[in-house]
């Protein structure tokens, strides 16, 4: 079996709120570190919108079993085991959107990118510093302190396959980021 290569932004691509639909299965993906390694799926059905009087401009979403078992907002009692969730529209994806989250997810697990062939480490590196550059998320001690470290190995490396200017462009924005973030202690 062999999974299809794709190619992974940087950043999350979340559904619209403009574009959910009543009765389709979306999936949250959350993660409980603050590294991104640690990631939750959870699938949710969006059952629509401002169902309560006086809601204005709430998206309901409901667990998905308790969707597929029947059970709707309207007539959901206090003892059923439904989930019935609000403020989750701007963190729902559809299918494979969900899956390059976690695909992202993986290269961050990795423990040695030097696995990775010389080319797919440079375009890593060059992806990591537009979306850093661009703000995309905050850049963590460990994320900086390993970058600086693999860039550093790198260019004393000649053999290792990093480009010159990823190098020099990574250490740059790295210093930059450390220096104002006052994360990384050289």
């Amino acid at each position: 079996m062999r999974f299809e290569e794709r190619e992974l932004k940087p950043y999350a691509e979340p559904v619209p709120p403009e574009e959910l639909k009543n009765g389709e299965t979306y999936f949250a993906v959350l993660f409980l570190d603050d590294d991104g390694l640690v990631p939750t799926f959870e699938p949710l059905v969006f059952i629509g919108k401002d169902l309560d009087p006086g809601d204005e401009g709430k998206f309901y979403f409901q667990d998905y079993g308790s969707y597929r078992s029947g059970v709707r907002f309207e007539t959901a009692s206090p003892d059923c085991e439904a989930i019935f969730h609000t403020g989750r529209e701007k963190g729902v994806y559809d299918y494979e959107h969900a899956l390059d989250v976690l695909l992202v997810c993986a290269l961050r697990r990795r423990k040695n990118v030097y696995d990775a062939p010389p080319d797919v480490r440079n375009r890593l590196m060059r992806e990591h510093l537009e979306a850093m550059r661009k703000g995309a998320y905050k850049a963590t001690q460990e994320q900086l302190s390993a970058g600086f470290r693999l860039a550093m190995e790198g260019a004393t490396d000649a053999e290792a396959g990093w480009e010159q200017e990823t190098l020099n462009d990574f250490v740059e924005t790295a210093a930059h980021l450390a220096k104002f973030q006052k994360q990384v202690k050289p």
